[in-house]
């Protein structure tokens, strides 16, 4: 068939010729334009030479289709895309059902740079561990992985004679839920800390058992130090 459309079309021409030539190394035409060291040999080898040239051949072109297609495949698979792991700064000290959540809306905010909730959100982990007895070891002061470093020492010192002398008549005390009531600029600073930038949140508190003189509505400084937020303050509202 293809020597008829060849005679037909006429392309045995100059401009043809070296594509006839190669397709014919395949065919074996004598209609078909030769190399003739090529046929020189096909003429000189045995039938068993033949069919190995022709395997030969064969899995050569094999492995060209198999080349192109890999070629063809690996340009369209798109290239994996990097992406970068923000690691939060906040710990998490606690373990109750509270805490877990107020957690992880803080790891998120964080992530996606919400630094008003994000702020908020590092005032109700602290007063929430704050506030609980429950699973605390002995002289363990909850939520001071919140604090301004350099204020953690005296802090915990004042919790023990203060809030935290109620724990042996009370351990298992346990804040349920918290309410933010307000959040706003703060005028407080801290030496060091002049221009950082402070913020008040007005929290309420629900416990699970109540305490005589018990204050349940409290207020806590926030400062912003570098990328995150820290308590450095707490009062009695």
């Amino acid at each position: 068939m293809f020597e008829i459309f060849v005679e037909v079309t006429d392309m045995i021409s100059r401009k043809y010729k070296p594509i006839l030539t190669i397709v014919n190394i395949f065919i074996d035409s004598d209609k078909l334009p030769k190399i003739k060291f090529l046929d020189r040999y096909r003429k000189r080898r045995s039938p068993q030479k033949a069919m190995r040239d022709h395997l030969i051949i064969a899995l050569c072109f094999l492995l060209v289709i198999v080349g192109v297609g890999y070629f063809m495949t690996s340009k369209d698979t798109p290239l994996p895309i990097k992406t970068e792991t923000v690691q939060s700064p906040y710990t998490k000290s606690g373990d109750s059902e509270l805490l877990n959540n107020i957690y992880a809306r803080l790891d998120t905010s964080y992530k996606n740079k919400d630094e008003e909730d994000e702020c908020q959100l590092v005032a109700a982990y602290f007063v929430c561990d704050y506030y609980t007895f429950v699973d605390k070891k002995k002289n363990e002061i909850g939520g001071v992985d919140y604090m301004y470093s350099e204020m953690v020492e005296n802090f915990s010192q004042y919790a023990q004679t203060s809030f935290y002398s109620y724990k042996n008549q009370y351990p298992e005390l346990e804040v349920l839920k918290y309410n933010i009531i307000s959040y706003s600029p703060s005028k407080v600073t801290i030496a060091g800390l002049e221009d950082n930038d402070y913020y008040n949140i007005l929290i309420s508190l629900t416990f699970n058992e109540e305490i005589e003189g018990l204050n349940s509505t409290v207020n806590v400084t926030v400062v912003r130090v570098e990328d995150r937020y820290y308590v450095c303050g707490l009062d009695n509202a």
